[in-house]
């Protein structure tokens, strides 16, 4: 149960990339499909999620497709992650499932410092850093 990033966050870390370049101008996602080399249909399906949770949203008709509804300073990757992914817990018990042994567990310190470091890192890195 590591913590691995999947093709959607990938995507949609790409998705969100491509729009904040281009500067408050809306985006097809036929143009991102394209630039991007990622199925259309994917991207719909992104981009639905992303539209959900209020991180972009969409322009009906000829000239239409999606903007930010976020300065990219203020979209942070673990957002976007958590979104996709759920929680960057490596062992259940992080996430809020019961093992049992909690009270005597050894490696829980472990697991929690990387829990920590990579939730740590990942907050900080704004969608701004990476383009």
């Amino acid at each position: 149960m590591f913590f691995k990033v999947s093709t959607r966050s990938e995507y949609a870390l790409s998705l969100l990339a491509y729009i904040a370049s281009c500067k408050g101008r809306v985006v097809s996602l036929a143009e991102v499909s394209k630039k991007e080399n990622i199925s259309y249909g994917y991207l719909e399906e992104i981009a639905a999620l992303l539209k959900k949770q209020k991180i972009i949203k969409s322009k009906a008709g000829r000239n239409g497709g999606y903007m930010l509804l976020k300065s990219p300073e203020e979209i942070n990757i673990l957002n976007i992650i958590n979104i996709f992914e759920g929680d960057t817990a490596p062992v259940k018990c992080l996430s809020g499932h019961k093992c049992g042994k909690e009270k005597g567990c050894k490696t829980r310190v472990v697991w929690s410092k990387l829990k920590k470091s990579v939730d740590d890192t990942l907050s900080n890195i704004s969608l701004k850093d990476i383009l």
